[in-house]
């Protein structure tokens, strides 16, 4: 997470590649996926512990996330799954590797979902 979004290189290259009928269609009704993408994975890290009820609570400023999902949907991903790792560096350097590896235990078994239907799909066609 950069200042509660995206990286503004990744914003940057979105904006640049995502263009009516090259990415999506819109017809002046509703919006439409170019792309086919059966499923992604995607990791979001963020600095800081992200909670309901504290200074920065997820609804008011996870401005990452709910962005960079709806686009995904929008151009054509339809099984999305998402890793947040939360608190991923900060002054409590246990706390912090404690996050890291719940994220890349997730992670991990995101991972084998992915190839473990791929690969079924794969031996259908």
């Amino acid at each position: 997470m950069w200042n509660f979004g995206l990286p503004y290189k990744l914003k940057q290259l979105i904006d640049l590649v995502a263009q009516r009928n090259y990415l999506f269609t819109y017809d002046g009704k509703q919006y439409g996926p170019l792309l086919h993408v059966e499923k992604a994975i995607v990791v979001y890290t963020r600095g800081s512990r992200f909670l309901e009820g504290t200074p920065i609570p997820p609804s008011r400023f996870d401005h990452q996330a709910t962005y960079l999902d709806v686009w995904l949907q929008l151009v054509g991903v339809r099984d999305l799954r998402t890793v947040i790792v939360d608190n991923a560096w900060n002054r409590d350097r246990q706390e912090s590797e404690v996050s890291l590896a719940k994220g890349k235990a997730t992670l991990g078994r995101l991972v084998e979902w992915f190839l473990t239907s791929s690969r079924a799909a794969a031996m259908e066609s």
